[in-house]
C-alpha cells in the first residue's frame, strides 16, 4: 500500500514540474491535494520550491 501511494504521489511531483502553465498559487495547492493523498508517505518525500 505504502508503495503504491508513493509512487502516485512521485508521478503528480513529476508532472507537476513538466507542467508549464502552473501558476505562483497553483502551485502550493497541487502539491497539497498531493500531500493529502499520500498520507503520512509524504514525509519521505523532500520537496524543494523555487524562489519566487
Amino acid at each position: 500500500m505504502r508503495r503504491r501511494r508513493l509512487r502516485r504521489l512521485w508521478a503528480g511531483l513529476c508532472e507537476l514540474r513538466n507542467r508549464k502553465a502552473l501558476t505562483r498559487d497553483d502551485l502550493p495547492m497541487h502539491i497539497s491535494a498531493l500531500k493529502k493523498e499520500a498520507g503520512r508517505d509524504y514525509r519521505l518525500v523532500m520537496i524543494s520550491l523555487p524562489a519566487v
